[in-house]
C-alpha cells in the first residue's frame, strides 16, 4: 500500500446510533485522524434519523476530531416494508455496495470497511483494502472465498471468529486480529466510585430479543444483594418503561433504569460503579465469536467484571480476571458477585487495551505487509 494519509470509511452502518458498532466505527475514526490520517466516513441515508452535520455527530459520539462526512441518498427496499426484512437487507446492501463503488478508482488512497459488499466491489478493483469483520456469516465466506488478497487486509475481532472462515495461505498471511478497545481519553477522569454499585450498559434488545435484562431483575430480588445497586443504561424508551414498570409491580427498590446516556454520560455511569455486567442471550456469535465493545469498557472504567461463562468471553484478553457465572443460573450469578465483592479492583495494565493502541499496531501491519513507513501524527 502506498504512503498516502487519506482514508476513506466506507459502512453500510447509520449514524448517529446508539449502537456498539456505531460507537466502534466512530472511535476508529477518531483514532485514524489522531494517527495521521486524513478521514471521510461514507454512508447511507437509510435511516429517518441518519444524520450528515459533522457537529452533530461529534456531539453524538463525544469526540473533537473533524473529519469529511459523504451520507449517501438510500432509496433501496431496506426498512421501508415490514415483510423480509432479512432479504431486503441484503439485496438493499448489495445494490447500495456495487453503486457506492462504481466511480471509485483512487489506488494511492486507502479503504476501509466493515461491509462485505463495499469490500467485494472495492477487491474486484485492486484497490487497497482493510476489511473489519465482527461476525460469521455465510455471505462474508462467500465474498472472502471469491476475493483476491493482494491488495486486502483483514481485521478479525478474536482469534475464534478467524479460524471460523476458510482462508487461503495468503489471506491468513494478510490477516490480525485485533480485539475492540475503549476511547481512552473519555477515561481519563479521577471519579469517586460507589460502594456496590453495580452497572450494565448496552441495547436493551437486540433483533427484537431482549438481552438478560429479566434474569438480571430476577437475581436482584435475592436478599443476599440487598445492599448492592443494579444500574442499567440503555434504551430505546419503551423497553425501558416496560422493565421500570416490572420493577413497580413487584417493588424492587435496588434496580435501575436510566435509558440512553450519550457517550459522555454513560462513561460517567461506569466511572462511579464498582462492578459491570458483562451477559448477553445465547447466539452462535455470543457464545464464540463476541469481542464486546463494553467490556474493554468495564477494564477502562476500572471494573470487577462479573461475566456468563461463555468460550468467547474465556477468549477475551485480561479474561482470567473475570469473575464467571453460569448461564440462567440466579444462584452461581449472585455468588459471584459476593465473590467479586471481597476483592481489589481490576489490577490489570490498561494501557494496551484502548482504541489508539489497537489503530497503531493495524498501520503497523498494514506498514510492514507494503514496505512503507507509516503517516507521522
Amino acid at each position: 500500500m502506498n504512503n498516502t494519509n487519506k482514508l476513506n470509511y466506507i459502512t453500510y452502518q447509520t449514524f448517529p446510533a446508539e449502537s456498539a458498532n456505531s460507537i466502534q466505527s466512530m472511535t476508529m475514526i477518531k483514532y485514524f485522524i489522531k494517527n495521521g490520517y486524513d478521514v471521510k466516513l461514507v454512508f447511507p441515508n437509510r435511516d429517518k434519523n441518519s444524520q450528515s452535520n459533522l457537529e452533530v455527530l461529534k456531539n453524538f459520539y463525544s469526540i473533537n476530531d473533524n473529519f469529511d462526512v459523504n451520507m449517501t441518498k438510500h432509496i433501496l427496499p431496506f426498512g421501508k416494508f415490514n415483510f423480509f426484512k432479512k432479504i431486503f437487507f441484503h439485496f438493499s446492501h448489495l445494490l447500495w455496495g456495487f453503486f457506492i463503488t462504481r466511480k471509485i478508482n483512487k489506488k494511492n488512497e486507502l479503504y476501509f470497511t466493515r461491509s462485505d459488499w463495499v469490500y467485494y466491489f472495492l477487491n474486484k478493483k485492486g484497490l487497497k483494502v482493510i476489511f473489519e469483520i465482527h461476525q460469521y456469516s455465510k455471505v462474508r465466506q462467500f465474498v472472502l472465498k471469491y476475493s483476491k488478497s493482494k491488495s486486502s487486509v483483514y481485521v478479525f475481532t478474536t482469534e475464534l471468529l478467524k479460524n471460523s472462515f476458510f482462508l487461503d495461505k495468503q489471506k491468513k498471511g494478510r490477516s490480525i486480529v485485533l480485539h475492540n478497545g475503549y476511547d481512552e481519553e473519555l477515561f481519563n477522569q479521577n471519579i469517586d466510585k460507589q460502594n456496590r454499585r453495580i452497572i450494565f450498559v448496552g441495547s436493551l434488545i437486540r433483533f427484537n430479543k431482549e438481552r438478560g435484562i429479566s434474569f438480571l431483575i430476577e437475581a436482584f430480588k435475592s436478599d443476599k444483594l440487598k445492599d448492592f445497586s443494579l444500574y442499567i443504561v440503555g434504551g430505546p424508551e419503551n423497553i425501558v418503561l416496560k422493565y421500570k414498570d416490572i420493577l413497580e409491580r413487584n417493588k424492587i427498590k435496588n434496580v435501575f433504569f436510566l435509558g440512553f446516556k450519550n457517550r459522555k454520560d454513560a462513561i460517567l455511569e461506569m466511572q462511579k460503579s464498582e462492578f459491570g455486567i458483562l451477559y448477553n442471550e445465547k447466539s452462535i456469535h455470543a457464545l464464540n465469536h463476541t469481542s464486546p465493545l463494553k467490556y474493554f469498557e468495564y477494564i477502562g472504567a476500572g471494573l470487577k467484571i462479573v461475566s456468563v461463562d461463555y468460550l468467547a468471553h474465556r477468549q477475551l484478553p485480561g479474561s482470567n480476571n473475570l469473575f464467571y457465572f453460569d448461564e440462567n443460573d440466579s444462584n452461581s450469578f449472585v455468588e459471584q458477585i459476593l465473590t467479586a465483592d471481597k476483592e481489589q479492583m481490576f489490577t490489570i495494565n490498561k494501557e494496551g487495551f484502548g482504541v489508539n493502541q489497537r489503530v497503531k499496531k493495524l498501520i503497523q501491519f498494514v506498514a510492514r505487509l507494503e514496505g512503507f513507513e507509516p503517516p507521522t501524527p
